[in-house]
Formats: structure tokens, sequence, C-alpha cells
């Protein structure tokens, strides 16, 4: 892809993440005064069940589907291929299903849900599994308007359904948002599906013919089934711990801080959603040409620090606008904001273990942040409840984005300037802990004006042609 098209595409993306966010944030700020802290994070727990199972039950198929998707450019091999990866995880997920169902409504064994919602869960699994596929098409044909305009529909199903539903059956606050959660899950599916339905087409061919087997595409992505659940469950810990420790009203209170954090979205998601089929094809172009990933690092590290640093700067102002029962978010926000950081960030440094196929060795760097952050939630969460919480998210974040540089560098080696990386990344963690235990006062402005300048200095190059960049854009649309 040129350079022109990969800013546009990146531009579509991001104005449809903008808007997505916008939707999602007034539907966040609407919800919130309208339902207590503890059925907010009742559906929050609900979405984190369908989110774990979805991972679990796409096999790793939908990371096959990207990684073999440029083998060719003929669409008989794309559409076998497409169909192939989403047929299984359709068909697991039933089967699970009908089975937990049968134990709830048998009364066979003690579960957390009526049969009712563990049907209501298995939907939505589905349609999280579907909408998958269907997106991740959009994005691999860099159908990137489609894919942006098909996401902002979810938002807005789901506003506007919740709201009115709100209106009518007040009296049973979860079953409806269960109800619009699901809904709008579905319209993603539907939408995208309708978009991309050339490639949904029935021609079939033998995959074999173009140099890929069944055989391999399994064993390519049964690592993923372990290393995309426990990097879900990894997310997941947190609230998991604080509906065991504490209950659903500090989950409420967590899971709003987690959607304050959603402003990232609007550099994460454009980015994460470009950059992995990127990546891969200009490795399969060019795989001697390091520059392109270490320039990609610098850029996105700046960006994503800067942000964030902002984020944590503003937070109380954040936390206002979800409502008087929500105030304690603020002081979530800070650790919580390594999260996207760490995660965006290392989206480019994991890139020799996606080029190599080492996806055994993503197992790895999984399964061990997700046990020191089950540790760190055990011993934190007791204590600080919500607080500790978000800083063994934040710290475990940071452990993720180490193992995945640290090994992704044995396979294919670029510098990324660690060393620096990481004196950026301390004086980031004193700040974030400062603001976890004050309220916005000086003694923050100057930490957050310290913490910037030292970035701007220790990334002088890269802040110096991301300004001329910018400044040439805006001469070029200002003529």
């Amino acid at each position: 892809m040129e350079k022109k098209g990969i800013l546009k595409h990146f531009a579509t993306i991001g104005i449809g993440t903008i808007l997505n966010m916008a939707f999602g944030f007034l539907a966040t700020i609407l919800i919130t005064r309208m339902v207590s802290p503890g059925h907010y994070g009742e559906l929050s727990i609900f979405k984190m069940y369908g989110s774990l199972a979805g991972s679990i039950f796409l096999l790793g198929l939908d990371q096959a589907l990207v990684r073999f998707y440029y083998n060719s450019d003929a669409r008989e091999y794309k559409s076998t291929l497409l169909r192939f990866c989403v047929r299984w995880p359709l068909i697991v997920t039933g089967i699970i299903a009908l089975i937990v169902i049968a134990i709830a409504g048998t009364g066979v064994a003690k579960t957390e849900y009526s049969p009712v919602r563990w049907i209501a869960l298995a939907v939505y699994t589905a349609g999280i599994i579907y909408s998958r596929f269907s997106t991740t098409v959009l994005r691999l044909e860099c159908k990137s308007k489609e894919y942006s305009w098909c996401n902002v529909s979810q938002q807005i199903v789901y506003i506007v359904l919740a709201i009115a539903l709100l209106g009518i059956y007040n009296s049973n606050e979860v079953a409806v948002l269960i109800i619009a959660t699901i809904v709008g899950q579905y319209s993603v599916a539907f939408f995208s599906r309708l978009v991309g339905k050339s490639y949904w087409d029935n021609s079939k061919c033998d995959l074999s013919m173009y140099g890929v087997s069944k055989r391999e595409l399994v064993q390519y992505a049964w690592p993923f089934i372990i290393t995309t659940s426990v990097a879900t469950l990894f997310q997941s810990i947190d609230k998991i711990s604080l509906n065991y420790f504490c209950d659903y009203n500090e989950v409420g209170v967590y899971s709003s801080a987690l959607v304050l954090m959603n402003v990232f979205a609007i550099l994460q998601s454009t980015f994460n959603t470009l950059w992995t089929p990127l990546s891969v094809e200009h490795y399969s172009k060019d795989p001697e040409d390091r520059a392109f990933y270490k320039k990609a690092q610098e850029i996105i590290t700046v960006l994503m620090f800067a942000f964030g640093l902002t984020v944590i700067l503003f937070k109380d102002i954040f936390a206002i606008i979800l409502g008087r029962d929500y105030r304690e978010a603020a002081y979530l926000i800070p650790f919580l904001a390594f999260h996207p950081i760490m995660y965006t960030i290392s989206e480019v440094t994991v890139g020799g273990l996606v080029f190599k196929k080492k996806s055994k060795i993503q197992v790895i760097v999984s399964v061990v942040p997700c046990v020191v952050n089950f540790i760190g939630n055990t011993i934190l969460v007791p204590h600080y409840g919500g607080r500790g919480a978000a800083i063994s998210t934040g710290v475990s974040y940071i452990l993720f984005f180490a193992m995945r540089t640290i090994l992704s560098n044995r396979y294919y080696y670029i510098d990324y300037s660690i060393k620096r990386f990481s004196f950026l990344t301390a004086l980031s963690i004193l700040f974030a802990t400062y603001a976890t235990f004050h309220a916005a006062n000086i003694m923050l402005i100057c930490l957050y004006i310290v913490v910037v300048i030292v970035m701007i200095v220790l990334y002088r190059d890269t802040v110096r042609e991301m300004i001329k960049y910018g400044i040439n854009f805006v001469k070029k649309r200002g003529r």
C-alpha cells in the first residue's frame, strides 16, 4: 500500500473511531445517570463473559485468516479461507451453549445464570464471533469507510435502544441493557456482512492449490486459543477480583473508568485496525526493511504517551460527567492508562513473532502477565478496591509490553531504543502513582510538565518530524 493510501485509510478509520467513541461516550454519560453502579456492573460482567467465551471459541482462526489472507489475490481462495475459518467457531459455540443451557435447565449443577440468561449469553457470543470475521474482511480489503460505519452503527443502535427501553421498562434495567447490547452487536455483523457480501460468495477451491493446507491453518491457529483467551482473562481479572472481593457496585464504577479510557480508542483502535494487515503486507514484500517498524514505534510512542499523560492530568474532569455515584472512577484512570499505551505500542514491537509465525511463543507472552495480574489483584484489591485493581492491571501491561518486545526481537531484531523508552515509562509510573491518590493540584500539573518535557527531549527527532508533517498538512489543506 502506498504512503498516500496508508494515510487515507488511517484518516478514514480515525474519523470512524472518533464517531464511534463519541456515541459510546454519550451512551455512558446518559446510562450511568439512569442506572445504578450495581446494575451497570452486572452488565459489565455479562459482557466480560461474552468476550471471554468469544476469545476461546474463535479457535484462533481469526488470526489465521489475517496471516494467510494475502497468500493469493484469487477471490475463490479468499472466500474459501473465510468460510473455513468462520464455520467451526460457530459450530463449537452452538454445541457448548446447548450443554451449558441443559445443565442450567436441569439443575444438575448450580450455575450463576438462569437458562434464559445463558441463552442470551450464547446469542451474544455468536454475534461477537460472526462480527469479528465480517469486520476483519473489511479491514483486510482496506474497506476503511465501510468498516468504520459498521462499528458506528453498533453504538447508534445500542444508545437509541437502551435509552428507549429504559424509559419504558425501567424496573428491569439489567435485562434492558443486555438486550440493547446484543442487538447492537448484531447490527455490526449484519451491516458488515451486507457490505462485504461479495467476499462471502459460494465459490470453492482447494486451498492447497495456493500453498495453504487446512492442517497448516489449524496448527497456526490453535496456540491463539490459549493466547487470546488468556489475554481476555488478563483483561478481565480485575473485574472478576472486584466482583469476588467487593460487589457489583465496585465493578460498575471500575467499568465506567474503563469506558472513560475509550478516549484512547481514537488512537488505539485506529492504529491497531490498520497496523497488523499493513505490517504483514509490508514484511511479505520487503522483509529486510526494519526501519519501517522502528519509525512506526517511535511515532506511536510519542502519540500514546502524550495522549495518556494528558488524560491522567484531566482525570477529575472526566469523572465528573459520569455522575455523583461514579466519582471514584477518577482515581482509577492513571494506571488504567497503561493498558492502551503499552498494548498499542507492543502491536509494533511484537512483529517478529507474527512474521516468523511463532504463535506458540505468544502463549508465554499472555500467560506470565496474566499470572502476575492475578497475584496483584489478589493482594491489592482487598485493601484498595478499584484502585488496587487498576494498579495491578497497569503494571501487568507494562510487563506484557516487555515480554512481547524481548521475545519478538529474538526472531526479528529491531533496535527500538529500549533504554529511553524504559526511562519515559518509569517517570510516567511515578506520575500515575501520585495521580492515583491525589486530586488535581499544582503538584500534579508540575509533574505532568516534567514528564512531557522529558518525552520531547528523548524523542526530539520524531517530535520534530511530526510537527513538520503537521504544518505541511495544514498548508496543503489551506490551499
